[in-house]
């Protein structure tokens, strides 16, 4: 049976008895009071026995970004002396830019390989773990709760819940982290370039 299924069943069994979402539990409107700042505790506690991966991590997105933002720069330095060099036939300069800015693209590309490797380690850890801990705390929940609480909700919590966060951290947290590197560091080239236009 598909959670869908399971989860209309437990629905129907609930309008049976008379506890649907009109009866005033809780536990019907699937509204349960959980302490502020829980989910960042959450979070912070998943991630608290990968401390040492996580720095890695950040280390190696901020190296590649630093790759990343001296390829501009490399243009600009073939720009204003390679290719005036060039003209006067020196190859030399151009050559460096070249063989430099080739480097600075090969190495962000090996980072960003080593830091979505990385990356996915460390949230496969995080959700196998999520997912042992909701495990362990439904065996220890009490028999009432499992009589109020559907096992169609709870099947759809354990999953779909645990789907979101997956897709948070594989996806959102590095497109934000990302995004947030790249304005920094593009404003801090900007002000040292020129201040004034920056």
């Amino acid at each position: 049976m598909t959670e869908t299924t399971l989860a209309r069943a437990d629905d129907e069994e609930e309008r049976a008895d008379g506890s649907g979402p009109g009866s005033g539990d809780p536990f019907d409107r699937d509204d349960l009071p959980a302490p502020r700042g829980a989910t960042g505790a959450l979070l912070r506690s998943l991630l608290a026995g990968h401390r040492s991966a996580v720095a890695v991590a950040a280390l190696v997105l901020l190296v590649k970004e630093a790759a990343v933002q001296a390829g501009p720069l490399i243009v600009a330095y073939a720009i204003d002396r390679g290719v005036p060099a060039f003209r006067a036939g020196d190859h030399g300069p151009l050559i460096a830019v070249a063989v430099g800015y080739l480097l600075c693209a090969v190495g962000a590309g090996a980072l960003q390989y080593g830091f979505v490797r990385g990356a996915a380690r460390i949230n496969q850890d995080v959700l196998l773990d999520l997912r042992g801990r909701i495990f362990r705390h439904a065996q220890v929940l009490s028999v009432d709760f499992h009589e109020r609480y559907t096992s169609g909700r709870l099947i759809s919590r354990s999953t779909t819940d645990v789907e979101s966060l997956r897709e948070l951290l594989s996806e959102g947290l590095q497109e934000l982290i990302g995004v947030v590197l790249s304005f920094v560091s593009i404003s801090l080239v900007l002000l040292w370039l020129d201040l004034g236009i920056g």
